[in-house]
């Protein structure tokens, strides 16, 4: 969080130290545009500030929930100067953005939860490029479980403890895999092991193809902006589980189904 921190101000400064040209807004990320949006307001320039995740005091609030319930996973992250800092500067750049874009309404709500100006945001779920992938693949019947698939880190923000237990509570009935970074203890991994197929990470061109195994996308994040492999999933023509923290543009029932209580 220092590192980020301060890399944000150094590169804003150096946008500035350029100049602007003939612009007639900008257009900026959560933490990493305070200083340019001032700068552009006071030349009567626009001001767009996209949240690209709920409000980092909203996830260290959830995460902070999860880390009691699932003790082990991952070591609590400090609340140190610097995280405060960064939750100040996030609030302050919503203050002089003119337009706040929230690629949910989890983050449109977050920013609310937080006494953020809501009349400012405006939702705009995300999406894919017509290239990103080829057709939908063709899925043969398959006899045997049913195959669940998660992509994304493995840890308490994208609810992985949730997908583990999902996994014992249907062994035999339902093949879990997961593909994604791991950076739990030898203790996790084991446990996760004895109940998940762990890929780890994979090169995007391969990742299709794990989209051709699976018959669900499960992705149960506790926080998200708006969670762009959900997106990748439904083009793939997979139904997604997930819960409304993950931000996704499934309709309960229709593309798939939202977990409103995630407990098990």
């Amino acid at each position: 969080m220092k590192y980020y921190y301060g890399q944000a101000r150094i590169s804003v400064a150096k946008v500035i130290q350029r100049g602007l040209g003939n612009a007639d807004g900008v257009y900026t990320f959560n933490g990493a545009g305070l200083e340019l949006m001032q700068y552009a307001r006071s030349r009567g320039l626009r001001t767009v500030m996209e949240q690209t995740i709920a409000p980092m005091e909203i996830e260290r609030q959830l995460l902070a929930e999860e880390q009691k319930i699932f003790p082990g996973w991952q070591e609590p992250e400090p609340d140190d100067e610097y995280v405060r800092a960064y939750i100040a500067r996030e609030q302050a750049e919503w203050c002089e953005a003119d337009v706040i874009l929230c690629g949910s309404e989890f983050v449109r709500e977050g920013i609310a939860a937080c006494g953020g100006p809501v009349e400012r945001c405006v939702v705009v779920p995300y999406g894919l490029a017509k290239n990103h992938f080829g057709s939908v693949p063709t899925r043969s019947p398959h006899n045997g479980p049913l195959r669940v698939l998660t992509v994304g880190a493995v840890g308490l923000r994208k609810g992985s403890p949730y997908v583990l237990e999902a996994a014992k509570l249907l062994k035999g009935r339902a093949s879990f895999r997961m593909v994604g970074p791991l950076g739990f203890t030898t203790k996790i991994n084991d446990n996760l092991s004895g109940h998940i197929e762990l890929v780890g990470p994979v090169p995007r061109a391969s990742i299709q193809d794990h989209f051709a195994w699976a018959d669900i996308f499960l992705l149960p994040s506790l926080c998200e902006g708006s969670a762009t492999v959900t997106y990748e999933a439904l083009a793939n023509g997979l139904p997604v589980i997930c819960t409304p923290n993950t931000g996704s543009i499934v309709r309960d029932g229709i593309e798939g189904a939202i977990l409103c209580q995630i407990k098990i």
